[in-house]
């Protein structure tokens, strides 16, 4: 009997340790599976974040090498274009010839106004042109209703930049001070980015901080990258904006060409709720800043139209200051800001709990099968002893009855 309760609780720890390491096993497989299935979304998702990103810079480097390009001229409802000539070839003087700027007719639905910051910190636009110049306006075939549209949009301007918030005027002018697009990420980013890519490069991360590290590193990366080529398109766009130009004043005391002596890019800006692009233009004589009104709402919905539908909930937020977040767009200031990834877990279905299930089953059926045959042969063993046992006893009779004779 004790022989056989050490076989049953040697069997029972047999089959506690087994069973005990399938359960760990099992846990480590489906803990790898989630991992993995973890890694291949955020790979997913990086991937379509990126798209989106890419997209999105397209159409805001689009709309900066337009504007960028754009001569200072075109600032002037009517100006005089440099270097008119007669069908002889005789020259014409300064102000004989009068050409509308294409600001007057050209329609965007991005942009609201295009404004010009005067030094005095007046404000003029070419899409409303003075009193003087509504004499020219039925020459050049302009619409008059869609120049009493411009003029109460600049009314609203005058409101917006003026009475409800006096520091606009100072922030769209102090906006336009350098020549990088709006949110190259800095040296110190860019270098522990590459660092980043080029350490864990192919390597499966294995928990859900690296993921996400290792996807803001990438982003960092291809976010320097689009920088560079939106900077690089934007420097010839204001170069040829520079070429040959020159601007000249319509006040009439002041009769002399003025020099342009240098060019900003436009820069984007937050001003009172509103987005702007602004630049600075430095004449011989004086200092401008010439200013794009932009309906950051319509521009809004026509980026966010760039989101590919597998990023669900994604949206844009306003940024007013410059920073390293990965996710930020390199040419406007705003940032792709997506739901947390959620990865739902695995259904009893999937493949690997269907493989795990067979295992277990297995592994049940062999104990059991394991059980009966043990059972069988201790009864067996048992049913073994009791027969010699009697034989023994009946032998035993016999022999004792030999010796009393």
């Amino acid at each position: 009997m004790s022989r056989s309760w050490v076989i049953w609780s040697t069997l029972c720890l047999c089959a506690f340790v087994i069973f005990g390491s399938m359960a760990w096993m099992s846990r480590g497989v489906i803990r790898s599976e989630q991992d993995r299935i973890q890694a291949q979304a955020q790979a997913q998702v990086s991937e379509r974040v990126g798209l989106a990103l890419s997209r999105m810079d397209t159409i805001g480097a689009a709309l900066l090498v337009v504007e960028n390009q754009r001569p200072p001229l075109h600032y002037e409802a009517f100006f005089s274009p440099d270097d008119v000539f007669t069908a002889k070839a005789a020259g014409l003087q300064k102000n004989e010839v009068l050409r509308a700027s294409p600001l007057l007719v050209e329609e965007n639905d991005v942009i609201k106004l295009h404004f010009e910051i005067r030094s005095d910190r007046t404000l003029r636009s070419p899409q409303v042109p003075s009193a003087f110049q509504h004499r020219f306006t039925d020459q050049f075939d302009l619409d008059p209703a869609v120049l009493k549209g411009n003029q109460e949009v600049f009314n609203q301007l005058l409101i917006l930049l003026g009475e409800s918030s006096p520091q606009a005027i100072p922030s769209l002018c102090q906006s336009c001070h350098t020549t990088e697009t709006w949110n190259r990420p800095s040296e110190g980013a860019l270098t522990s980015g590459n660092a980043w890519v080029d350490t864990n490069w192919g390597i499966v991360q294995d928990n859900t901080i690296d993921q996400t590290s290792y996807a803001n590193a990438l982003q960092t990366t291809e976010q320097g990258k689009r920088s560079e080529v939106v900077t690089k398109e934007i420097k010839k766009a204001n170069l040829r904006s520079q070429n040959g130009v020159k601007y000249q004043s319509k006040t009439p005391s002041l009769k002399a060409r003025e020099e342009l002596a240098s060019l900003t890019p436009f820069q984007p800006v937050w001003v009172a709720g509103e987005l702007f692009l602004a630049r600075q233009v430095r004449g011989s004589r004086s200092i401008k800043h010439q200013v794009v009104w932009l309906d950051h709402e319509k521009l809004a919905a026509e980026l966010g139209a760039q989101i590919p539908a597998e990023l669900t909930g994604a949206c844009l937020l306003a940024v007013t200051a410059r920073n390293d977040d990965p996710l930020n767009l390199v040419t406007l200031p705003w940032r792709l800001e997506t739901p947390a990834l959620v990865i739902p877990p695995l259904s009893l279905g999937s493949p690997i709990y269907q493989t795990l299930l067979l295992g277990w089953v297995a592994a049940l059926i062999s104990l059991g099968a394991l059980v009966f045959l043990l059972r069988a042969v201790l009864k067996l063993s048992e049913r073994r002893a009791a027969f010699v046992s009697s034989v023994t006893h009946e032998l035993r009779t016999p022999l004792t009855t030999f010796r009393l004779y």
